[in-house]
């Protein structure tokens, strides 16, 4: 079971320097997030979505999708569902890329999760979660 101490989890509100300056122009930006990790500096960040029942032709075009937008230097945004969203974080990891789990319950219970295996290897491997803690 992989554990994090809860001093390596940090807000970040609207204000401050550290929030993500493309996420600031959204429409209704998260006045507060937290997270865990760090956030990448480059603007080339992508969520890739799909369905959460799909097929395996989808699963394989999720991975290679991943893949390729890592090796051209993208960030991954995953929203930690199941289907296309674990395959394309695998082919992103695959290749050494950066990675972000959208966390909808709270950076705290990723801690004992025993269910997703790729969470505890994202937690292993160092990658970065982020929960909205409120919107505008």
């Amino acid at each position: 079971m992989e554990h994090f101490d809860e001093s390596e989890i940090r807000e970040i509100g609207i204000d401050d320097r550290n929030y993500p300056e493309l996420l600031r122009k959204i429409e209704k930006p998260p006045r507060v997030f937290c997270i865990r990790g760090s956030l990448p500096p480059n603007r080339k960040i992508i969520a890739i979505s799909g369905s959460r029942e799909t097929t395996q032709q989808a699963l394989d075009a999720a991975y290679r999708i991943g893949r390729m937008l890592v090796q051209h230097g993208y960030t991954i945004v995953d929203g930690l569902a199941r289907g296309c969203d674990p395959a394309a974080t695998e082919g992103a990891l695959s290749v050494g890329g950066k990675v972000i789990g959208v966390v909808p319950r709270g950076l705290k219970s990723l801690q004992g999760h025993k269910k997703n295996l790729l969470n505890k290897s994202l937690l292993r491997e160092g990658q970065s979660f982020l929960n909205i803690l409120t919107t505008s």
